[in-house]
C-alpha cells in the first residue's frame, strides 16, 4: 500500500454537493470527522518517522456529492517512483489498528 494513511469522511446523502445544503447534525459530524482525521494525521507521521505535513481535499461533484479526503504527506518521490515503481510502506491492517487506537484515545 503506498500511501496506508490517506482517509475519507463521505456523507451519506450524495445529493448534497455543499456545506451550506448540510443539517446541523451534518456540519457537527463533518467536524467532528476533520478533527478526527487531523489528530490521527498529526499523530501517526511522527510515529512512521515522517515530518508532518497533509492536505485536505474537498470534492463536490455529481454521483458522489460533498466529501472530503485527508492525505497525509507519506511517499517521498524518487528515482523509483518517477519510473512507476512504489515502495510498500504499509498494509491495511496495520494502518486500520494504528488509526482505531489513535482514535479510542480521547
Amino acid at each position: 500500500m503506498r500511501r496506508p494513511y490517506n482517509m475519507m469522511l463521505v456523507l451519506k446523502d450524495t445529493q448534497k454537493r455543499y456545506l451550506h445544503e448540510l443539517s446541523a447534525k451534518e456540519l457537527q459530524s463533518v467536524a467532528a470527522g476533520w478533527y478526527d482525521g487531523i489528530r490521527a494525521i498529526m499523530q501517526i507521521m511522527p510515529l512512521i518517522g515522517k515530518e508532518l505535513a497533509y492536505n485536505v481535499t474537498t470534492h463536490n461533484g455529481p454521483g458522489a456529492g460533498l466529501y472530503f479526503e485527508f492525505l497525509p504527506y507519506t511517499q517521498e518521490m524518487g528515482g523509483f517512483e518517477h519510473l512507476g515503481l512504489h515502495v510498500c510502506q504499509g498494509n491495511p491492517q496495520s494502518a486500520a489498528k494504528n488509526l482505531k487506537n489513535i482514535l479510542e484515545q480521547e
